[in-house]
């Protein structure tokens, strides 16, 4: 019960969400070719991704988007791939909160233009992320991860391998 208390504090804050966000976004333009902004979109996609329980374990033992799509197909869980797009729309006012911190924060700001979020330089981690818990500091791990994965790509190739429409 611990557990899931904690998960609930952590996840129910939009700072969390921020620092999700960003570490996406950092490992999103290192990977990209052209060193592009991720858009939004996939923003919202790797929120759901991330607050999944089937995922995680995917997620760390694959070594690409498609791979991880593959694995959970393999395990089992095709009907959380089935279900993610629901699940993208259903914390889309989450994601758009985490956003918002973002930005506020100066980990992310906005290129309307593109409909991205560009993740800004902050040097030394913001005062008060020394004191993130081990789990968000691994969930950052593989917002990155999913970031580094998504770079490359296009988002007709990510929404094949997800399932999801943009």
């Amino acid at each position: 019960m611990a557990i899931l208390l904690d998960e609930y504090r952590e996840w129910n804050t939009p700072v969390v969400g921020a620092y999700l966000l960003w570490r996406f976004s950092v490992g999103y333009v290192n990977a990209n070719p052209r060193h592009t902004p991720p858009p939004f979109l996939l923003h919202c996609v790797v929120t759901a991704l991330l607050r999944g329980r089937a995922y995680p374990n995917a997620i760390d033992h694959s070594l690409s988007l498609h791979a991880f799509a593959t694995r959970l197909v393999k395990d089992g869980y095709a009907d959380k791939l089935e279900t993610l797009h629901d699940k993208v729309k259903s914390f889309l006012g989450y994601t758009l909160q985490a956003a918002d911190m973002a930005v506020y924060r100066r980990m992310l700001t906005w290129d309307a233009e593109n409909a991205s979020l560009v993740p800004l330089k902050i040097g030394k981690m913001k005062r008060g992320t020394a004191e993130l818990s081990k789990s968000v500091q691994r969930i950052g791990s593989r917002a990155e991860r999913l970031g580094k994965w998504m770079g490359p790509l296009e988002l007709s190739t990510i929404a094949l391998d997800l399932g999801v429409k943009f």
